[in-house]
């Protein structure tokens, strides 16, 4: 097994990590200080793929997460030969997705899946070692003894299962040869040989084949004379035909020659009708334009001379705005002071107003009021002066454009009138060229027709002097006598032919009354053949079953007790080798085995591996960890901290002989910087370092 590669969102303190295992090492190290993220990796694994973690789900969500956000742990492994993508999601509620192949499972049926296709203690207790951990010593004699029966149960009914399809196959293939055995008994019935046919006499035969030979040359004789008279005739209605074909050509021909020559008589008063409607649509369009011409003029002519009017100054009426703004706050200032006044006193010192300050604020009120009046009337004048001035420019604007737009389409037409001029000097320049153009054709036209009519009227001369060649040639009354001829020897002949025909049909049938009694033969001896070997291969076939059937009796009665003791020296073998290359051959463990429990002792004295001290404890731990990975065959190994309580020299060689056995992966995650420059220097493997729960680059 080997895992591929993880990726973690928002899990605890992984905030975003992935990784993909490397192809050329197979030790990783993730490394860095306590509390960095590397044993949340760990933890990551075995939440995904075996289903252990501790509390709720929610819990392993990233405490500096946004609200909403998603906690993701993908997981892909090679297990068998085969890949297997694992996922994991939690948001309010979790999720579970595994994919292998074509296969896919999902949430509960997910996580079945994966127990069945790795079993979450065996794994645990093969593959995983944990700091303060040490399985061997947590768990009891009978906790080991059951932990054997259960390897050994999965063995045992791999056996069973793999003999039941051993022996389902050769109960199908048994079924298949009993099948193909009916067939071939019911193929063994073979017909009796059939009899051939007599045959007519040498003689008679020989007669028959002479006479409808020489009947034969008669008739193709005669086919080659009447031949001849029909090619003759088919000759002659050749000619006869084509001797009307050229006569309708000629008279085609001469047809199309006087046309030509009307045609060509008739060129100069086409040409005067063509130039009599040249000038008439010219004269036409010319007095259109003239007419259009002379409207603009006139238009031009009523504008006269145009006077632009002069601008209306704005600034009056800006600056009585401004004096009538003045005036308004004159107005309110005036208004103020008059109402403080009617009061009696000053309300800012408390002394009473003069008599005569009253009367003379409201002179100033009237004052002020009348010029307002009068600076307000002169701005209605000027709005009113300038209105005015608007509508006079808007007028000179539009007879200024009208004038501009007459000048304009004078111009175009003049254009017009000077191209129309050009345009009639060419098209009768065209008509000219065209005209004699066309004679030129008509009379080189008619120079060819009379050189067809003459080559024609050679080939109907030539053709006259053949058809009456024909004509000697073809006798009806000698035609006639070789058709007589020639019905009467086919007359003749259908009957030899029918004798000769029935003779060669009795030929070909006993031909193959013969090759038929040989086919027949041939396939007797080779049924009987494979009706041997078919019942050759049913008793190989029931042997094999009886062999599989047999092997399932006594694998039930005598392999339990069997395996499970082999299952037992194999262990102590696997611990002592693992010892001797870890501890240099210090202890050496025994397994003492009974109905329900096995005890692990080591020392002279046999002391129970509890006893041990610390170290020692996960030395042992942890060969008994390698001895039921080596049982197990998952080939890897993943260590947290396994070495925090060892010495340099102990960890060199704990690592050292880690590195010699046959694991595809190993995983290790340690704190401990001569662990990794140890496994990174002389083993090769590739280190990942952790600073709160981000890879270092």
């Amino acid at each position: 097994m080997k895992i591929i590669s993880v990726e973690f969102v928002n899990y605890r303190i992984l905030k975003e990590f992935s990784y993909k295992f490397s192809e050329t090492s197979f030790i990783t190290v993730f490394s860095g200080d306590n509390g960095m993220g590397k044993s949340t990796v760990l933890d990551g694994i075995r939440m995904n793929l075996l289903d252990q973690y501790e509390g709720k789900l929610s819990d392993y969500l990233n405490w500096d997460a946004p609200e909403g956000s998603k906690l993701t742990n993908i997981l892909t492994f090679e297990h068998r030969g085969i890949v297997y993508v694992s996922k994991m999601f939690v948001e309010g509620g979790s999720s579970r997705e595994l994919t292998f192949g074509n296969e896919k499972f999902k949430n509960s049926d997910a996580v079945k899946k994966l127990a069945e296709i790795i079993d979450p203690k065996i794994f645990s207790s093969s593959v995983i070692a944990v700091q303060n951990e040490i399985d061997l010593i947590k768990t009891t004699p009978a906790e080991r003894r059951e932990h054997l029966k259960k390897v050994h149960d999965l063995e045992f009914f791999e056996s069973i299962a793999k003999l039941d399809r051993e022996l389902a196959e050769h109960q199908k293939l048994q079924q298949n040869y009993n099948l193909r055995s009916t067939i071939l008994q019911a193929e063994t019935f073979t017909p009796s040989p059939l009899e051939a046919s007599s045959f007519t006499s040498r003689k008679e035969r020989l007669s028959s084949e002479n006479l409808a030979d020489e009947l034969e040359e008669e008739i193709e004789r005669c086919k080659r004379e009447l031949s001849v008279f029909e090619e003759s005739s088919s000759a002659f209605l050749v000619m006869k035909k084509a001797r009307e074909t050229l006569s309708e050509q000629i008279e085609e021909k001469l047809l199309e020659e006087k046309d030509k020559k009307v045609e060509f008589e008739n060129l100069d008063g086409e040409k005067e009708n063509l130039l009599q409607k040249i000038n008439q649509n010219f004269a036409k369009e010319d007095q259109t334009l003239q007419d259009s011409l002379r409207v603009q003029e006139n238009l031009v002519l009523s504008f006269g001379v145009l006077q632009e009017p002069k601008a209306f100054e704005e600034d009056r009426i800006t600056k009585a705005s401004v004096l009538e703004s003045s005036l308004k706050e004159e107005i309110s200032r005036i208004e103020k002071q008059i109402n403080l006044v009617s009061q009696g006193r000053c309300p800012e010192c408390g002394q009473p107003f003069e008599a005569n300050t009253l009367q003379t604020l409201q002179e100033r009120l009237a004052k002020a009021s009348s010029e307002k009046n009068v600076v307000t009337l002169e701005i209605e004048k000027l709005k009113e002066e300038r209105l005015a001035n608007s509508l006079v420019v808007m007028e000179y604007t539009t007879r200024k454009d009208l004038l501009v737009e007459a000048k304009g389409t004078i111009a175009v037409l003049s254009e017009k009138i000077s191209s129309s001029q050009k345009s009639l000097d060419l098209r009768i320049q065209n008509l000219n060229t065209e005209m004699e153009t066309k004679g030129k054709t008509l009379q080189k036209d008619l120079l060819n027709l009379e050189k067809d009519l003459n080559f024609l009227q050679k080939q109907l001369s030539e053709t006259e002097t053949q058809f009456s060649i024909l004509d000697k040639k073809t006798d009806p009354r000698k035609e006639d006598e070789l058709r007589i001829k020639l019905s009467r020897c086919e007359t003749l002949l259908v009957p030899v032919s029918e004798r000769l025909k029935k003779e060669m049909e009795i030929d070909t049938r006993n031909s193959l009354i013969i090759k038929q009694n040989k086919t027949l033969e041939l396939a007797r001896l080779e049924n009987e053949k494979n009706r041997q070997d078919v019942q050759e291969q049913l008793n190989e076939i029931a042997e094999l079953i009886r062999i599989v059937e047999t092997s399932k009796i006594v694998l039930k009665r005598e392999f339990p007790s069997f395996v499970i003791s082999k299952l037992v020296k194999n262990l102590e073998m696997y611990m002592n080798d693992f010892l001797l290359q870890t501890y240099a051959g210090r202890y050496k463990v025994s397994l003492k085995e009974s109905k329900d429990a096995l005890l692990i002792v080591y020392g002279p004295k046999d002391a129970d591996v509890k006893l041990a001290s610390g170290y020692e404890k996960q030395v042992f731990s942890s060969a008994y960890r390698y001895a039921k990975e080596l049982i197990q065959g998952f080939g890897m190994a993943i260590l947290d901290e396994v070495d925090s309580a060892a010495s340099d020299e102990n960890s060199q060689l704990f690592y050292k002989t880690l590195a010699e056995l046959p694991y595809e992966q190993i995983i290790v995650i340690s704190h401990k910087e001569e662990t990794r420059t140890l496994l990174e220097k002389d083993f090769g493997a590739e280190v990942i370092e952790f600073s709160f729960g981000q890879r270092i680059a």
